[in-house]
């Protein structure tokens, strides 16, 4: 299941990624802010200038990740260590997360204000409903 406790969360690559990686070790202490549950996935974006890469992210031990690669139409490629890594909105993010409300109240989401910009948050409850749209809130 899609997990969202996560967004907006960002960091750093703690060493070199090759492009056949199927793990990533994040910086010291960055760990603890990318944690999933069991049977749960998120998305995350790695960056190193104009170069970026989504992949999903399907279980967490510490500061290691395990990730399938290439996804939401990205290419899989080597980042160096150091490289910026961040829970953001994507289309395969976005599409999940409206299915499981479509789907009915499976608990698709945690309830809370989630932002998309600084001008853009939408407040969902547990069914993953929007209950409110607002802008500013959480910047």
């Amino acid at each position: 299941m899609l997990n969202t406790s996560n967004w907006g969360n960002s960091g750093h690559l703690g060493a070199a990624l090759a492009a056949a990686a199927t793990e990533l070790m994040l910086a010291y202490n960055d760990g603890l802010r990318f944690a999933v549950p069991m049977g749960d996935h998120y998305y995350l974006t790695l960056r190193e200038g104009d170069r970026r890469e989504v992949v999903r992210v399907t279980s967490a031990s510490g500061q290691r990740l395990t990730i399938v690669r290439a996804q939401d139409g990205t290419q899989a490629q080597a980042f160096a260590i150091g490289a910026c890594v961040e829970v953001e909105w994507n289309p395969q993010q976005l599409r999940e997360f409206l299915e499981g409300i479509v789907t009915g109240c499976e608990s698709v989401v945690t309830p809370g204000t989630y932002c998309l910009t600084c001008n853009t948050c939408v407040t969902v409850n547990a069914c993953g409903q929007i209950t409110s749209i607002n802008g500013a809130e959480g910047c």
